[in-house]
């Protein structure tokens, strides 16, 4: 069926419980019956599908991911899959949950250098839109009231990296 993601039917989760067992306390998937101790740690074949690891412990403990959420880790560490460090997020809410990108020679998301003005500036991006925080003195200013918009407009999802 096109456009089916993954785990959304009951077939599909019982499968995925009778080949896979989660260890909450270390976050890894083994496959059942193997003979391999080796965890997942990245993705697995099920089937003829390839899913990743999180997803496989979202399922395992949660059942299918509702259709227009993906799964976020909380601490934005992808190898922490323990089911405390994931949930449910739609697309831009999982974007908002990112670092800076490589590319940020200041790297604080939200904060750039102005070398016209010799200042730190400070925007944030809010449904699709950038909001201009301001110009700064000290990166750490600019940091810190980037910091203040991205929990006033994106809540749980703000990241403090």
């Amino acid at each position: 069926m096109p456009g089916r993601r993954f785990g959304e039917t009951p077939s599909d989760v019982m499968l995925t419980a009778e080949n896979f067992r989660y260890e909450p306390t270390s976050g890894f998937v083994f496959r059942n019956g193997s003979g391999s101790m080796k965890p997942i740690r990245k993705k697995a074949r099920v089937g003829t599908h390839i899913v990743r690891a999180h997803v496989l412990v979202w399922l395992l403990c949660n059942g299918a991911v509702p259709s227009g959420f993906e799964i976020d880790h909380i601490d934005r560490n992808d190898s922490n899959n323990r089911i405390e460090n994931l949930r449910l997020a739609t697309a831009s809410e999982n974007q908002r949950n990112r670092g800076a990108q490589r590319n940020n020679t200041t790297g604080i998301k939200g904060v750039s250098f102005d070398r016209q003005t010799k200042r730190y500036s400070a925007k944030i991006a809010v449904n699709g839109r950038r909001v201009w925080l301001g110009r700064f003195h000290s990166k750490q200013d600019a940091a810190r009231a980037y910091q203040a918009a991205a929990r006033l407009y994106h809540g749980e999802f703000a990241c403090h990296a």
